[in-house]
């Protein structure tokens, strides 16, 4: 009926982000009062599970339960500003690099994860 939507709700884990959440998850509701088929995934972004707060935020998401929850977590990591600093991505700037590897792998979820759409919207 109507073409793929997906959305990733981009969450930093800071508590304000993770407070902000609740409002997201009101509009998705709205929002899939109109588009039942709307789907839309939770992809933590700079993680930091070295701090009191990273870890309070991450069993804060963990109770999310309204939302797909990506397998892929994006963590905090010198190369990506380093990378910024270079006029490139992380990916061209270090290509060998765990924050590479990061996204790359939560590139290829989201392109596994849409397929998958694809082919069920299709059958």
């Amino acid at each position: 009926m109507y073409g793929t939507i997906r959305h990733e709700i981009r969450i930093n884990r800071p508590a304000a982000d993770v407070w902000a959440l609740g409002g997201l998850l009101d509009t998705l509701e709205q929002a899939r009062e109109i588009r039942p088929d709307l789907r839309a995934a939770l992809v933590v972004n700079r993680a930091d599970g070295r701090t009191r707060i990273g870890k309070a935020s991450t069993d804060a998401l963990a109770g999310v339960t309204d939302l797909e929850r990506c397998p892929v977590t994006i963590a905090t990591r010198v190369a990506f500003p380093e990378a910024l600093a270079a006029g490139q991505g992380v990916t061209a700037h270090a290509p060998g690099s765990i924050a590479a590897l990061e996204l790359r792998k939560l590139a290829d979820w989201c392109a596994d994860a849409l397929r998958l759409y694809q082919d069920g919207a299709a059958a």
